[in-house]
């Protein structure tokens, strides 16, 4: 499945409040730590990085700031010689978690602090 890795220095607005490095589920916080086994159901937001799946590398364009407060990531994305472009929603529910997802208001993926 994926690993999620996504460029984020760049969002002051939704992260100001939050000075984590990396967000991830259980694997995924495994995969930034080194702290255990890793497997292709790794999801992690990597802060200044770009968005990386288990075979496709998403690079960071630029990012809007929604009504709702989240902000809307605009990234090119490349595997296996094939380049896209896809769309994410990030968005803080809380100080230690972020929400991913892939349309404003849709539904998401709860990331929590690693480390």
């Amino acid at each position: 499945m994926k690993v999620i890795v996504i460029a984020l220095a760049v969002l002051p607005t939704i992260l100001a409040a939050q000075d984590k490095e990396a967000y991830g589920n259980e694997t995924g916080c495994n995969y930034v730590t080194g702290a255990g086994p890793t497997n292709d159901d790794m999801l992690v937001v990597h802060v200044g990085e770009a968005i990386r799946y288990w075979e496709e590398y998403c690079e960071f364009i630029t990012y809007e700031a929604l009504s709702d407060g989240s902000v809307l990531l605009h990234t090119d994305c490349w595997s296996e010689g094939m380049n896209w472009t896809r769309d994410f929603v990030l968005a803080t529910t809380d100080r230690d978690s972020v929400l991913l997802s892939y349309e404003p208001g849709g539904e998401g993926t709860e990331l929590m602090a690693c480390g």
